[in-house]
């Protein structure tokens, strides 16, 4: 569940960030953001739930998406380190960052110095259906409801 709770919270906070950062810009000035809302929108939806089903298609995809994330938190990160001011922004804006590389660190481990130990969540159905639910309805709502600006 470690690797379940570290993907929503990274790709949540990662994705807010981004949409945030848009709503007060005039636009991306490059691909970086986009891949990496593309890739935390994707982690949230599919890898979170299917982490509970087949956990190592859901380890391997988690790899992929936090890979695609990863760019931009660091890029970000950086950005704002360069400005050689330390405060509590400073702290909540490396917060993507390492959220990022933390699950990620759990996903390796897991897939390549851990492949014995069942990740399976040892519950009932209706507790996986619920959290594999969650992720998925959240993210069906937001479409329903702000669709259009995507598209």
């Amino acid at each position: 569940m470690k690797i379940y709770f570290s993907y929503i919270i990274s790709s949540l906070l990662t994705a807010w960030v981004i949409l945030f950062l848009y709503s007060v810009s005039a636009g991306f000035a490059s691909f970086a953001p986009i891949v990496a809302l593309f890739g935390a929108l994707l982690l949230f939806a599919i890898a979170a739930p299917l982490l509970l089903y087949n956990s190592r298609i859901g380890l391997i995809l988690g790899c992929i998406l936090l890979t695609m994330m990863l760019p931009y938190t660091i890029g970000y990160a950086k950005s704002v380190l360069d400005d050689r001011v330390f405060n509590w922004g400073v702290i909540l804006s490396l917060l993507p960052a390492l959220l990022t590389l933390f699950a990620l660190y759990l996903s390796i481990k897991q897939i390549f110095f851990q492949p014995e130990i069942n990740f399976l969540l040892k519950a009932s159905a209706s507790a996986k259906f619920l959290f594999a639910a969650i992720p998925v309805s959240i993210t069906l709502l937001y479409f329903v409801f702000y669709g259009r600006e995507w598209f």
